[in-house]
């Protein structure tokens, strides 16, 4: 760990962000398996291979719901992926742009792809080799890159939530908040009370319902 990153990371992500985070994060879960649970078409062994998936839609549109809201502190937009056909949401906050990635632990590494090798390269700093030439495409911006890592059981609890700052090349981190820890250590803080109201269940349900169709899962929006 490097003990400036160390701080950077913590006050772009402060403590005071962890309750909202972490409910947001708790909602997103909730909302993806209450429709798998509620709907004919999910309750299934298709529904069952495309848990994680929805899952993954419920954080993301909860997050980006509850920066909108005002609920999170941070600039949060939905934009597709540099690489392939999928979305992500992008977080920005301090120096930091973010992306959400599951993980199988809390300093585990993601699995690793093209987008987030070209993500990594901000963090490519002289401070660490004086030599090193990032490539044209991925040295266009100064802010530096971090993950926002989840990971939960079968059953949809929470089991580990971290900031995360990577080195460029290589498993190491150059600065990691465990957010849950640091929440559970804060005592003034207020206690976590994760709920999915009707309208944000319709919302996103309609939502995955436009997803599935774009993907060729079902026919139309209505087949859900």
């Amino acid at each position: 760990m490097n003990d400036d990153f160390q701080r950077r990371l913590a006050a772009a992500f402060p403590p005071e962000t962890d309750q909202g985070l972490i409910r947001a994060i708790n909602e997103g879960i909730l909302l993806a398996d209450g429709l798998v649970d509620a709907e004919p078409f999910l309750s299934n062994l298709i529904g069952r291979d495309l848990r994680g998936h929805l899952r993954r839609a419920g954080i993301l549109f909860r997050l980006n719901g509850a920066c909108a809201e005002g609920l999170l502190p941070f600039q949060a937009v939905i934009g597709k992926m540099p690489r392939g056909h999928l979305h992500w949401l992008e977080i920005s906050s301090g120096e930091f742009d973010a992306h959400l990635c599951r993980t199988e632990g809390p300093f585990s590494f993601p699995e690793d792809t093209l987008t987030r090798q070209d993500e990594r390269l901000r963090n490519q700093l002289d401070l660490f080799e004086p030599n090193y030439m990032p490539p044209r495409e991925s040295a266009a911006s100064d802010r530096l890159a971090a993950w926002l890592m989840f990971g939960g059981n079968t059953s949809g609890q929470l089991q580990h939530l971290c900031w995360a700052m990577p080195e460029a090349t290589g498993d190491h981190w150059l600065a990691h908040v465990n957010v849950l820890r640091r929440a559970a250590a804060n005592s003034d803080l207020p206690e976590t009370n994760a709920q999915a109201s009707k309208s944000l269940t319709l919302k996103f349900k309609e939502h995955i319902e436009l997803d599935l169709a774009r993907r060729g899962i079902v026919s139309d929006k209505n087949s859900v």
